[in-house]
């Protein structure tokens, strides 16, 4: 394994052939020695609702944003992200798709630090783009119980919902994954009615692999690690037997 310092220098090491594989890079799909692999992982990037703004206690104009249709009433707020180059296009977008229903929004980031040891905590923000792991267990629990809502917990939104609890609750309760699925299932019927947050989808691990390197299978993982699973089937030559 080996780690270079900038991108431009994993990009030459790719073009030079000095290694067969590499991940967290910004990859295309022009160069036709290198296959690139989606893994799969338990994270989902969200857009959170403060619940305890007054503005943002109406589920009616958190549903109507959700769903990209206008408001009876302009808004303003602040939209939280952190400094990577991805997450403030992404909120440029949120701002522009925002602003033609009648929400001014004005987005603010901060370095990961900052995030995690301030606003995170004190919960200072009125959206929040952020990315949460529901880890290989996709409990919701921690992030979505009313139990979980004061710092240093993680429901970052204020989500309370009887029901809701309830379900989480019983789910966890509960050991046949069928019967603990349709829990969750319920769960995110009313999840999605009351829209605490908006699901802007789920994160895929990018690995770009030599077409040498035979014998990979990436599909789903926990974390990005596990894009070395099965490495014992890799191979580069074969001969007939």
């Amino acid at each position: 394994i080996r780690i270079y310092s900038d991108q431009k220098k994993l990009e030459q090491a790719l073009r030079k052939r000095e290694i067969m594989a590499a991940a967290a890079y910004n990859f295309s799909q022009s160069n036709k020695d290198f296959t690139i692999y989606n893994l799969s992982l338990p994270r989902f990037k969200y857009l959170f609702f403060n619940l305890s703004r007054p503005v943002l206690q109406d589920k009616n104009l958190r549903g109507k944003l959700k769903n990209r249709q206008n408001l009876d009433k302009e808004v303003n707020l602040q939209l939280l992200t952190d400094d990577q180059e991805e997450n403030l296009a992404e909120s440029q977008k949120i701002k522009d798709d925002f602003e033609k229903l009648g929400a001014k929004i004005t987005i603010v980031s901060h370095d990961q630090t900052t995030l995690l040891q301030d606003d995170l905590p004190q919960r200072n923000f009125d959206l929040l783009l952020y990315t949460i792991d529901y880890g290989p267990d996709p409990d919701p629990y921690p992030f979505w119980h009313s139990s979980q809502t004061i710092s240093p917990n993680l429901n970052l939104s204020g989500f309370a919902n009887a029901k809701a609890d309830k379900l989480l609750e019983d789910s966890r309760t509960i050991i046949d994954a069928k019967a603990r699925q349709e829990k969750y299932l319920e769960f995110w019927k009313i999840f999605d009615e009351e829209a605490p947050a908006i699901n802007l989808g789920q994160v895929v691990f990018k690995y770009q692999v030599s077409n040498v390197l035979k014998g990979i299978d990436l599909k789903e993982g926990a974390k990005p690690t596990d894009r070395f699973q099965g490495a014992e089937k890799w191979y580069i030559k074969s001969r007939r037997k």
